[in-house]
């Protein structure tokens, strides 16, 4: 059986996705999911392929407990899904882990009082399968012997999308399904300094189940940096597309190419608990808080400190802290 859904990207392979193979960056853990209305018009269902290979049981127990428990080891229940789940493994060739003898989990396992009944993960009622069946008798179909309990879908060209039976210890890729979640923020830094005068950028990292989302940042000015807890009454500053396309001299970034926000010409008014917001069409996301500190710089400091502004060359040499500094230049007027 062969599907046209694949021929489009191209037929210079056996797998009719083109010959150009971009090989990702190992150890990203998981492909952006492949997401689609699946017969509800609200909440499109993804199907989130893991480059890392386990055994079934434990690719199992990783589905079941992302994204609070909403997702389960793949299930598919028609030629549909099937076609979809193949698009989503499909994307295996671009990655550097790819090989021809790799498999692909899903969420179909051996009854244990009937060995020769398969059920689905999440109960769902056995109406479709797509075994592999062999035009060769030196190559056996599938399902092959009783032991091998677990399923997956082969990768290989001549085989690929068909369902394997296999010990469920072996290690394989696996693809996850659930519905599409609100974008995932975060910021990898809890907190950032900056000179007054001087530019700083609050990093900030989205991921999302489509390709296009909105960025906006919330400022808390009223925060206490010794406690890190927000006044009862904080005034709240929000920075968006509007505010930046108007203080473009003061702002940049908060957008879905780029979210992280830059800010020119630091000043006090600046500092503050900072939190980025994504939003795409299932809903809205946030990361957690990150402080923004605003200091004085060195030679003002050392103005206010020294009469003499010969100082403040040698206290940036010779890295003494300022109190030190002039505590020893009091002790020697003193003198």
């Amino acid at each position: 059986m062969s599907f046209p859904y694949f021929s489009d990207i191209g037929d210079d392979n056996p797998y009719g996705f083109g010959n150009l193979r971009i090989r990702r960056e190992e150890g990203n853990g998981i492909f952006s999911p492949y997401c689609i209305y699946d017969g509800n018009p609200l909440v499109p269902v993804c199907y989130r392929l893991f480059e890392e290979k386990l055994n079934w049981t434990e690719a199992k127990d990783v589905c079941d407990t992302i994204y609070g428990g909403t997702h389960y080891l793949v299930t598919i229940e028609d030629i549909e899904e099937q076609v979809s789940v193949q698009q989503a493994v499909g994307r295996l060739i671009y990655s550097t882990r790819f090989n021809d003898t790799e498999r692909v989990w899903i969420g179909f396992k051996r009854n244990n009082s009937n060995r020769g009944v398969f059920d689905w993960v999440d109960g769902t009622y056995v109406n479709f399968t797509f075994w592999y069946q062999s035009n060769d008798s030196l190559v056996p179909s599938e399902p092959s012997t009783q032991n091998e309990e677990c399923v997956n879908i082969f990768i290989e060209a001549d085989k690929f999308g068909y369902w394997n039976d296999e010990l469920c210890e072996k290690e394989h890729f696996f693809v996850c399904e659930g519905p599409a979640v609100p974008p995932n923020v975060t910021i990898p830094q809890s907190s950032y300094s900056v000179l007054i005068g001087n530019s700083v950028t609050l990093i900030c990292n989205v991921t999302s189940d489509f390709g296009w989302f909105g960025v906006y940042w919330q400022r808390a000015t009223e925060y206490d940096f010794d406690t890190s807890v927000l006044t009862s009454e904080p005034l709240v500053i929000t920075i968006d597309y509007e505010m930046i396309s108007i203080l473009s001299y003061k702002y940049s970034g908060s957008n879905s190419s780029s979210p992280s926000l830059t800010i020119f010409n630091a000043d006090k008014q600046d500092e503050g608990a900072y939190i980025c917001f994504a939003v795409d069409e299932i809903g809205t996301g946030n990361s957690s808080v990150t402080l923004l500190t605003v200091k004085e710089t060195p030679s003002a400091l050392c103005g206010a400190l020294f009469k003499c502004p010969d100082h403040c060359s040698d206290i940036l040499d010779s890295g003494v802290s300022l109190w030190q500094t002039r505590t020893a230049s009091e002790s020697m007027e003193k003198k």
